[in-house]
């Protein structure tokens, strides 16, 4: 059973899909009520009170969900599905809710055909709340966002099942990631030029991140060492804060990587300068901490630093990947500034030469 609107969902056909996925067993879902509804560019998102005919359903089944319908993507769709099915439900086996920052799922589903894929989840919008637009997280939230990703890339550090839900890059991707990187900084330099917003400092760093991988990191992605489950996309509005825990939201471009990517995305791309410049080290470091006391062995900390410092320009060379001429009226320009001083003050250029 596929929805692909929000109207589409009623009592009738939420008790057919909780009883197919085992959270009700004779119960009926008797009403919904539509709490909160959004549609955005992927599609419609919506929060639901949900009532059943007996109170002991609770037991399984959610009073509160929150569903997401994803317009026909056949690549996003699938894996933010896969996500929920395959992955996810290892994890919560092994970790208490409150130090884990995936938010339960009850339904994920994908239909190849049509490409429509939805998901519904536990609605936690009584208790987290997003990022205030514009507003620094607090040191907490920072320190749980590190916690959290490192719970996430803990359990899938060199685990060997790993590849059984992510293949590892052959040589000749790599490669063509790099020549897509060059091919779109070439059209972003003369842009830049043209309005005179490019400075040499960042002509510099581009041109050494578009152009070579950093120190290790090729050979350890087609080795698979030291590689985990990345999210990819840790941006301060992709995660839920509640006043002692965070969670994770928007899983459609997970992959195999280095774990220092989501750090150098959600630090070096987003964090203020007062911030990042005091406080970096330190959440990487707390970052580094959760990973062994979890499990991850022979790995340093001098390591886990230079990978810190060598994926800021990781994270740089993809945002330009996505480079359009939007990026000076909206704020991806200024991600990649923010990265690109961090790069330059870390001695990021060291670790590629």
């Amino acid at each position: 059973m596929l929805f692909t609107r929000l109207d589409e969902v009623t009592p009738q056909l939420l008790t057919l899909i909780f009883k197919e996925h085992g959270i009700l067993n004779t119960q009926q879902v008797t009403t919904i009520r539509l709490l909160e509804a959004a549609e955005t560019k992927e599609g419609e998102r919506g929060s639901f009170l949900v009532h059943y005919d007996d109170v002991r359903a609770l037991k399984n089944a959610p009073r509160r969900i929150f569903m997401k319908i994803n317009k026909p993507n056949a690549e996003w769709g699938a894996k933010e599905v896969r996500f929920y099915q395959d992955i996810a439900p290892q994890m919560f086996k092994r970790y208490r809710p409150q130090d884990f920052p995936v938010i339960p799922c009850h339904v994920a589903e994908y239909e190849p055909e049509s490409g429509y894929s939805f998901v519904i989840l536990d609605d936690i919008s009584e208790h987290f709340k997003p990022a205030r637009n514009g507003q620094p997280l607090s040191q907490f939230h920072y320190e749980k966002v590190m916690e959290g990703l490192g719970h996430l890339h803990a359990y899938w550090w060199n685990n060997a099942h790993l590849t059984d839900h992510a293949e590892l890059p052959t040589a000749e991707a790599l490669d063509k990631q790099l020549e897509a990187y060059q091919a779109s900084y070439a059209a972003f330099k003369a842009h830049m030029l043209d309005l005179g917003r490019l400075g040499v400092g960042q002509q510099q760093v581009l041109e050494a991140v578009v152009s070579k991988w950093p120190h290790s990191f090729r050979e350890r992605l087609l080795a698979g060492k030291d590689v985990t489950l990345i999210h990819r996309d840790t941006h301060p509005n992709n995660f839920m804060y509640a006043p002692r825990e965070v969670k994770i939201v928007d899983w459609q471009n997970w992959r195999l990587g280095m774990g220092t990517t989501d750090l150098a995305y959600f630090i070096a791309c987003f964090a203020p300068d007062n911030i990042r410049k005091f406080q970096e080290k330190r959440l990487v470091q707390r970052y580094y901490d959760t990973l062994l006391r979890l499990g991850v062995k022979n790995y340093t900390w001098d390591a886990c630093w230079d990978d810190y410092r060598a994926s800021i320009g990781r994270c740089i060379a993809f945002l330009l990947n996505a480079w359009t001429p939007d990026w000076l009226r909206d704020d991806r320009w200024l991600r990649a500034e923010r990265a690109i001083k961090a790069f330059e003050e870390l001695d990021g250029l060291s670790l590629y030469a």
